[in-house]
């Protein structure tokens, strides 16, 4: 639930317990999915956090936390997620004009199997991303964010189809 706007699971339903209360247990196929939706389009400021319990770093592409990008350039806003090859979490902003993209990593190797707080920042000056509650990473960032019909995802990230799942 993200607002008013319910989100739809897509594939196996699971819960599991988290870190707080009950949490999502997406097997690596499948995902939420929030409509798009105007109070859901940040331009400048933003942040994006979640608790996260990765089980495996195995898989093609990346593991996607929550994520609002489409199939192309002007469908990208934003997205979370952790990169298997070198084991950290990323932020990426697009710009509000779509000719900039920053994709930050944590300077944190995120571990399998142990809750990890998670958090992407964009303050209008400053892009962010914390492990834990501790800043990892940051960068100048004054463009904006992009605002596009992608709907936000959660597990997956959509381009042209779901893609780069998470598991845990």
């Amino acid at each position: 639930h993200v607002g008013a706007n319910n989100g739809t699971f897509i594939g196996t339903t699971a819960y599991a317990n988290g870190e707080v209360n009950h949490a999502f247990d997406f097997n690596g196929a499948s995902y939420v999915k929030v409509p798009e939706t105007n109070y859901l389009d940040f331009t400048n400021t933003m942040t994006v956090e979640a608790w996260i319990n990765l089980r495996t770093y195995a898989g093609i592409n990346s593991r996607e936390v929550v994520s609002k990008f489409g199939s192309s350039g002007p469908f990208n806003c934003w997205t979370l997620a952790i990169d298997p090859p070198t084991k950290k979490a990323y932020f990426i902003l697009n710009s509000f004009d779509r000719t900039k993209n920053v994709q930050l990593f944590s300077t944190t190797t995120i571990p399998t199997n142990e809750w990890t707080h998670l958090a992407g920042v964009s303050d209008g000056t400053t892009m962010k991303i914390y492990v834990n509650g501790v800043l990892s990473n940051s960068t100048n960032w004054t463009y904006g964010i992009n605002v596009a019909t992608s709907p936000i995802t959660i597990g997956c990230t959509m381009q042209f189809t779901p893609t780069s799942y998470f598991n845990g």
